[in-house]
């Protein structure tokens, strides 16, 4: 596309998007905002399961951010519960956000176009969820759950805690919609018999109760809090305040989102202060554990315990996973070796995988992840990337290095004094994988376009991968040779 079609494109992209605000912005101030978007929520929500899914550039859960960031700031300033006005807006909403679309993908389209952060940006305004629901739970358990009681005394609610409200909202909220579509599904079954025996009064009165019902579209269908204590007797009002501050999003929270990209890291929905929805469980899981994570890692008492049973627990999961397809004699975990660096000294590789002519290094990489980092592409980008992948690279390189010096090197277990050598001679190739805690944002399959960042030198480059991808790769892995077959191609592209 040549440099003057792309600045038309961009200049035609951003009058569209500057026209449908001003349109959103007349049609908000005479319609009640909370009733949009209960009733713009809905709307995506029943259009997952049917085809009119195409019809939409964002997938729902983003889309359904995107309205909460236009109307939460206009709950309880009034305005008419009017079906046209409403619909009016939601569509006004949908233009809105094609407008949106179109403009951010010609704004990447330019002279100074950066490969990076244009990946970043696509990949963490359209993306939601990180792993499936089971794997985030388990690293839930896993990395926070020993600290739970210590986040309870500081922030009156624990990740496990968190979870366990949130997924009961979810549930209702699951519950609530398939009870209403159940209802209206039956009202016009019967309408539809009553019209056709011609039986008016009957259709007067359920025409009257379908209305009835299709208001509730506004608003009826969000589950309430006392639903949430039929599922969580215990359900105290201190944690219920303290999961708003976590993740819930409310007209006085939004205050505090600078960006509507940030509105992901609020993914349950308080229209009031007693009504409460969510709409993907895994966004809902990654968001507990976003917070939770930073929390430990900015607190003075929490930071060294939090890092300390995250890196166990990690390394446990790594020797559980590879074992899958590896046998046990040929994995070592903590393995220790020479460090070429301090001669006649250790040094530690994570776990260790000895199949054949093959030699695996994994480390487990368990630093923090910036949200502000991978969804801007800054400068903070190549810290976050150097802590958690070329880190266990240079790792990696050690072993090389003693390889090459002695020809051979032995690591031992530190738990039981296990030991496993290998040969230089005997060795095709050395492997190093680095296994973050999180999910980084499809970064980890650009690390040829990282180079500009000063990481990596030459060609050389670790397989970078998420724990939980990780576990579904060694579960997809039937053989050993599969596995590194695998991580060769990986590699190589």
């Amino acid at each position: 596309m040549s440099q003057l079609l792309r600045t038309e494109n961009a200049k035609q992209a951003r009058n569209q998007l500057e026209t449908t605000n001003k349109n959103l912005a007349v049609l908000l101030s005479g319609v009640d905002a909370k009733v949009v978007f209960a009733s713009y929520a809905l709307y995506r929500i029943s259009a997952l399961h049917s085809q009119r899914t195409n019809w939409f550039p964002r997938a729902a859960p983003t889309a359904i951010e995107i309205a909460a960031g236009i109307l939460f700031p206009h709950f309880g300033k009034g305005g008419r519960n009017d079906p046209d006005a409403v619909e009016k807006l939601i569509n006004a909403i949908d233009e809105f956000q094609k407008a949106q679309f179109f403009s951010e993908m010609f704004s990447i389209e330019n002279d100074d176009y950066d490969e990076l952060k244009a990946h970043l940006r696509i990949h963490t305004e359209n993306v939601r969820g990180s792993a499936y629901p089971v794997q985030v739970n388990r690293r839930i358990d896993g990395a926070l759950g020993p600290l739970e009681e210590d986040f309870r005394s500081k922030f009156g609610l624990g990740p496990l805690r968190a979870r366990d409200i949130a997924l009961a909202i979810l549930d209702q909220t699951e519950d609530n919609i398939g009870t209403m579509h159940e209802q209206t599904r039956a009202i016009f079954g019967r309408l539809n018999v009553a019209a056709k025996a011609g039986n008016t009064g009957e259709a007067e009165n359920l025409a009257s109760e379908l209305q009835t019902a299709m208001a509730g579209m506004g608003g009826d269908w969000i589950p309430m809090r006392r639903q949430i204590e039929s599922r969580l007797p215990d359900l105290t009002d201190a944690e219920w305040e303290a999961l708003i501050k976590v993740i819930g999003l409310t007209p006085d929270t939004v205050k505090e989102v600078p960006k509507i990209v940030d509105l992901q890291d609020r993914p349950l929905y308080f229209t009031a202060s007693d009504r409460a929805f969510s709409l993907q469980g895994t966004s809902v899981l990654d968001a507990i554990f976003s917070y939770f994570d930073n929390a430990a890692r900015d607190d003075k008492t929490l930071v060294n315990r939090y890092v300390h049973a995250a890196s166990e627990w990690m390394e446990k999961a790594i020797v559980e996973f590879v074992r899958r397809i590896f046998p046990e004699s040929s994995v070592i975990q903590s393995a220790c070796f020479p460090d070429p660096d301090h001669p006649g000294g250790e040094t530690e590789a994570d776990v260790v995988v000895h199949r054949g002519p093959f030699l695996v290094i994994l480390e487990a990489k368990n630093h923090r992840i910036t949200k502000e980092a991978v969804r801007s592409g800054s400068k903070r980008l190549k810290k976050v990337l150097s802590k958690n992948i070329q880190d266990a690279f240079i790792q990696a390189q050690r072993v090389v290095r003693v390889l090459e010096t002695d020809g051979k090197i032995t690591f031992k277990e530190k738990s039981t004094g296990r030991r496993i050598t290998a040969t230089k001679d005997d060795l095709r190739r050395v492997f190093p994988i680095s296994v973050t805690l999180q999910y980084l944002f499809g970064i980890t399959t650009q690390l040829a376009v990282t180079q500009r960042l000063g990481l990596f030198k030459g060609n050389a480059f670790p397989w970078s991968v998420s724990l939980d991808d990780l576990d579904v790769i060694t579960r997809f892995s039937a053989t050993p040779d599969t596995f590194l077959f695998y991580i060769e191609r990986r590699t190589a592209h």
